[in-house]
């Protein structure tokens, strides 16, 4: 008999964001969350356009503005040097490939679980890594948004009677959509027409393995990443730590 897969959804504890490198092989059970600001990054683009490989060289010349041109190289270098430490490779060197809804996936040459996640907005970049599946979403509060088209769309009358009991229902919209993303980013199920259905708010929820194309247990825990960004993280419930940790000097220096 299978049991019902759970999510279970919290506030994670006041993120502490430590300056540092990755240390060789991560520890089992633990997620490490960094954090990127962007605009420290931009003068080193011409030195992380180089490590990345030729495809995705390609992709960086088919975005329309600068911002967003910049944002995918410098994010994918860092991922590439991030991994590479925790490897002790060339970042150069890693191969990655094309997982269930076009995650994507390290080839690996051997039985090192090592898996990852990248999302950026406004000024930041997040990439999540740990042994078992993780997902991570991170957005910037946008006071120009009509979030309520979007909550029609995406939230159940639950949520939304939730919501507009709030004293700011636009930042609790912005945490809420966090969690639902970081969580279906990190079962490969990928957003879809069912979100409405995916749940979001604080305590146990029990859900159909079809819904989240999972059927394990898993925790969401939503924090804070400054005043203007907030962000969520999806991890295996039987993960033990999850850690903060911040770019040397929020620039690249730390891995260049």
């Amino acid at each position: 008999m299978h049991l019902q897969p759970y999510v279970f959804f919290e506030e994670a504890d006041v993120a502490v964001w430590e300056n540092g490198k990755p240390e060789a092989i991560l520890d089992p059970g633990v997620v490490e969350i960094w954090r990127l600001h962007f605009p420290s990054c931009i003068h080193r683009l011409p030195e992380l356009y180089e490590i990345l490989n030729p495809e995705e060289k390609s992709k960086s010349a088919l975005f329309y503005h600068e911002t967003d041109k910049y944002k995918f190289i410098i994010g994918k270098a860092m991922l590439r040097m991030l991994l590479g430490d925790y490897l002790n490779k060339n970042p150069e060197t890693l191969d990655f490939t094309l997982g269930v809804n076009m995650k994507p996936v390290l080839k690996m040459d051997n039985d090192i679980s090592m898996h990852f996640n990248l999302s950026h907005s406004g000024e930041y970049i997040l990439i999540a890594v740990s042994d078992s599946p993780v997902g991570i979403d991170i957005e910037r509060y946008e006071t120009d948004l009509n979030i309520n088209e979007i909550i029609e769309i995406a939230f159940n009358a639950k949520e939304i009677r939730y919501l507009k009991r709030q004293k700011s229902p636009d930042k609790t919209f912005f945490k809420l959509w966090t969690r639902k993303e970081a969580l279906l980013k990190a079962t490969s199920k990928g957003l879809n027409d069912d979100i409405r259905s995916v749940p979001c708010l604080d305590g146990k929820h029990a859900v159909s393995a079809e819904l989240i194309n999972n059927s394990q247990h898993w925790r969401v825990s939503n924090f804070v990443v400054d005043d203007q960004h907030t962000g969520s993280i999806a991890y295996l419930k039987s993960s033990r730590e999850l850690r903060f940790r911040q770019f040397i000097s929020q620039t690249a220096d730390a891995f260049c």
